[in-house]
């Protein structure tokens, strides 16, 4: 999994990784240093329903002070928890988080994923299964 918090600035950008490394980058600085903007992004990827992992990620952004998430893709997969981490996620997403669908979430969501390997094929079906028996105990009648 993916973790980590970028700062942006209208001259530098800093990214922060749960390891507590560091790493500076200099981007052009704009002509109006009153007017530059300020903004942490937590950008997470990979997940794969792994919970615990999420959690930690979260933690580390909240503690950076991000302002924003992204989340880019393969939200389930070989996880656990998929139906909690979806429920987490779903949370951001109406905070105006970004979330992309990756080729596991795809294929979770029933797309042939052609070029996917036949083990993460295969690992997709489950968390569509789990996520299926979910719904139809939500909603009996569907």
């Amino acid at each position: 999994m993916l973790c980590i918090v970028l700062q942006i600035t209208c001259g530098d950008a800093e990214i922060s990784r749960p390891d507590s490394t560091r790493v500076s980058i200099s981007v052009p600085r704009c002509n109006k240093p009153d007017e530059c903007l300020f903004m942490k992004i937590a950008v997470l990827s990979d997940i794969h329903a792994n919970l615990e992992a999420l959690r930690a990620c979260l933690a580390h952004a909240e503690g950076e002070g991000a302002g924003m998430h992204a989340f880019l893709g393969d939200l389930v997969g070989y996880g656990a928890d998929p139906v909690a981490c979806l429920g987490l996620l779903a949370d951001h997403a109406v905070k105006g988080a970004l979330l992309v669908r990756g080729n596991h979430d795809e294929a979770a969501l029933g797309g042939l994923c052609e070029d996917m390997n036949p083990v993460a094929r295969a690992k997709a079906a489950w968390p569509c299964f789990i996520l299926s028996l979910r719904s139809e105990a939500a909603n009996p009648a569907c």
